[in-house]
Parts: C-alpha cells; structure tokens; sequence
C-alpha cells in the first residue's frame, strides 16, 4: 500500500522575477528599437491609423461591434428593491451623472489594443439625485494620453506611480502621479509590461512594405506616364557648355525638372528630337500591397472580411472566421466590463456600503446569435428536463436575441394564441368534399 503524502505548506511569497526588461524605470520589450517607448509607439501606430485605409477599417471592424454592444448592470431578482437599487445607481454611474458621454468614455478606453495600454485617472463630485440624494458618482475618467507616460515605477507586479512628461501647461506640470488611483487597460500584459502588446505590432512590417511598394508604383508610373525624351544633337553641342546647358534645361522642364532624359549625336540618327514611350506594369505591386493588405487584416483575425474579393473561401468559412473574431472582441469587452464594474462597485460602496450581492457589469450584443440554434438547444434541454422554462431563462433569450422586454400587461395567455393547426383541420372539416374527393385528373383521351 503507498504511504499517502501530506500536503505540503503552500507558498505564500514569491522567490522569482517576471523578468520584464526595465532600465531605468522605462520598459523596453520590443526587439525595435523605435517602438521601444510609448513617444515612439503613439507616434508610429497613430501615423498607421491615420493614414492607411487598411489599418483604419481595422480600427472600425474591431471597435464598431464592441461600441455596438449593451454593457450594463442586470438584476439577479427583479423583485429584490436592494438589488434594484444597486443597479440603478450603477448604470447611472457612467450613462448619466458623469460629465462625459458613455460614448466618449468607451472611445477613450477602446484606444488600448490599438496602443497596448491606456490609463486614466478617475475623480468623483458630489450629485443632488432625486431618488438618492446628495451621492458622490463618477465626475470623468481621466483619460491619459499613452504618448505622454514616460516611467513606471512597480513594486511588486503593481504600478506604485507612474511619471507623466506634459508639454508646458499653467496647471499641469511633468510629475509623478501616484498608482493607487489609476486604473490601466493593457492588452496582451506579460508580467510587469503595463505597456502591452499593441493589435497594430503584427500590422506594422505589413504596412512599412506597403508603404514602400505605394511609393514604388507611384514612381512607376509618374515615369513612364511621361517617358523618356531623346534629342540627336550636333557634335559641336558636346563641345559647347552653354548651348548644351540650354538644351538640358528644355529636357528637364519636360520631365518635371528630372533628369529622365538622353542626348546623342546626330550621327547615331537622323531625327532631331524624340519621345521614347515608357512601358510600366503594375500588377507585380499591386500583388503585393493586396497581400499586405490581407496579412494586416490576419493579424487581428479578421481575414474573412477579404473573402470573395482577395481571398478565396465560402459561406461556411466566413461563418467560422466571423465566430472566432467576435469571439475576440468579446473578450476584450468583457475585460473592460470587468474593470468598470470594480469602479461602479467602489462608488455604490462609497455612498451606501457594502451590499448583500455584489452586481457585475454584463456585456451582451456582440457576438452574432442563431436564433434557430438557440431554439433547438434551448428545447433539447426542456424537453430532456435538465432544464425548466422560468421568467429569467425567457429573459435571457429576449437579450441575447435582442427582442423586447416582456410587457406584462399585453401578455396573451396560452389559449389566446392562434392555433393555425387547428384553423386548418376546422376549415377542412367543413368542405369534406375538397378533403376526401379530390378532383379527377381528366385525360383528354378519355373523353
């Protein structure tokens, strides 16, 4: 029989590192040297959405689902007037007390996976509500441009402060600014890198060589759109700076003052003067700003938008592609959610102390439902009795099908619904004729 093994004491302090690579309080984790720094990282990754019509509809394609999506807070029992309370004062914590629009706070914050991080710094006034009273809520959240973080200081996995470098200003200095307060969206956090991974790092190489390529057709086709001027000159010309220069002047002024142009002796042929036309093909470039175009959209998983024009592929790929992408996204707007609710959660607490049940922010309307499939699962399960139909399962699929709220008072009972089964077997019972004798099928030859 083997000897059974006590548990041993679990560890309570940590021995390791993260090994993040911070020198002098400045994280330097990327393998580039000019995107080491969130100066040089803004500078880079703005530049790309603000010029690149690819990078742009990437911005839109993620943030457009996630802005489109209902965050608030939802009651577990609607019948529970503390819960209730809860949830009015937290919705009302962000959509109506605050200084700013839901619309802008979710602008701010969606800035993070384009950037690898943001940060603000929420402050709170006191409100003279109706149905609270006089309650401190959520003044504005703070936002922090990332170009001007400049150091961190962390102990410990956390961020003790943060050191702000600002452009002169009769309020705002450079300083530090203390962590406790602060709340910091990352994307793709490893270990002690609070700068992140920006979704616009893997699109960067794409978008330096289809700058490249752009600037290669442009030059393309501006020279041989004008072509190549040829003039057969007399000997005495080589001879000659001063007719030679006058000559040059004329070519240049004709190749827009480039120097795209030949001159030889008349000797070589009798012509005096002509225009040799150019001959550019662009569809090797074109190829190649098309493939950098789809390795951009790969790169945040959304290569199916490409599908029937750059890429091949059907209903049944773009379907699962879609599914994996707003998969994504609702993933990333959970994590916000998350990180809203601690701010709602310590406002409701500020004001009336801790409650019974703590409320959570939901997030719902990103992700694409069937609401064929949910009908056959949701049955499957009833009708298997793992499951019971009750008032919060039908609400549910009211939410995640974005259908109406039940309205209780036009509610219909069962027996009021029309049966169109029935409707039939009535109207077939009164013309039996119809039902049982159909109408011969007449051949004309049996006439």
């Amino acid at each position: 029989m083997v000897e059974e093994k006590k548990d041993e004491a679990l560890t309570t302090e940590r021995m390791s590192d993260p090994g993040t690579n911070i020198q002098g309080q400045k994280i330097y984790e990327d393998y580039l040297s000019t995107l080491n720094t969130p100066i040089n990282t803004y500078t880079a990754y703005n530049k790309m959405r603000r010029q690149d019509y690819q990078v742009k509809r990437m911005e839109n394609v993620l943030t457009a689902p996630i802005k489109g999506g209902k965050f608030r807070f939802l009651a577990k029992d609607e019948n529970d007037p503390q819960q209730i309370h809860q949830i009015t004062y937290k919705n009302n914590f962000y959509k109506q007390w605050a200084d700013q629009t839901w619309q802008n706070i979710l602008d701010e914050i969606l800035t993070y996976p384009l950037f690898g991080f943001t940060i603000f710094e929420p402050y709170f006034k006191l409100v003279d509500d109706a149905l609270f009273g006089k309650i401190f809520t959520l003044a504005n959240m703070g936002f922090i441009k990332q170009s001007t973080i400049d150091k961190w200081d962390i102990v410990e996995n956390k961020v003790k402060r943060i050191y702000q470098r600002v452009s002169t200003n009769a309020k705002f200095i450079s300083k530090w600014i203390d962590g406790k307060d602060l709340i910091i969206f990352t994307n793709q956090r490893e270990g002690n890198n609070f700068e992140g991974i920006s979704i616009l790092r893997a699109a960067y190489g794409p978008y330096i060589r289809k700058e490249l390529y752009l600037k290669l057709d442009m030059i393309g086709n501006e020279r041989m759109a004008i072509g190549t001027p040829i003039a057969f000159v007399p000997a005495s010309y080589f001879n000659n700076a001063t007719e030679l220069a006058k000559l040059e002047g004329v070519l240049q002024a004709y190749t827009s003052h480039q120097k795209a142009y030949m001159i030889f002796s008349d000797r070589l042929k009798d012509e005096g003067f002509r225009i040799e036309d150019g001959s550019y093909n662009s569809e090797a470039i074109d190829r190649s700003i098309k493939r950098e175009d789809q390795a951009m959209l790969d790169s945040i998983l959304a290569g199916f938008l490409a599908i029937g024009t750059a890429k091949s592929g059907g209903n049944a790929q773009n379907e699962g592609q879609m599914e994996l992408y707003l998969n994504s996204l609702l993933f990333i707007a959970e994590h916000v959610a998350e990180i809203l609710s601690n701010l709602a959660h310590k406002g409701y607490v500020m004001n009336f102390g801790e409650p019974e049940i703590r409320l959570d922010m939901s997030v719902s309307g990103i992700r694409r439902n069937d609401a064929k499939k949910i009908m056959e699962v949701t049955r499957g399960y009833a009708t298997s009795n793992i499951i019971e139909p009750d008032d919060r399962l039908e609400k549910y699929v009211r939410d995640e099908l974005d259908l109406p709220e039940k309205d209780f008072e036009s509610s219909r009972k069962q027996d009021m619904v029309p049966d169109y089964k029935a409707d039939q077997d009535e109207e077939d019972k009164a013309n039996p004729n119809e039902q049982n004798n159909p109408e011969p099928n007449i051949d004309e030859g049996d006439e």
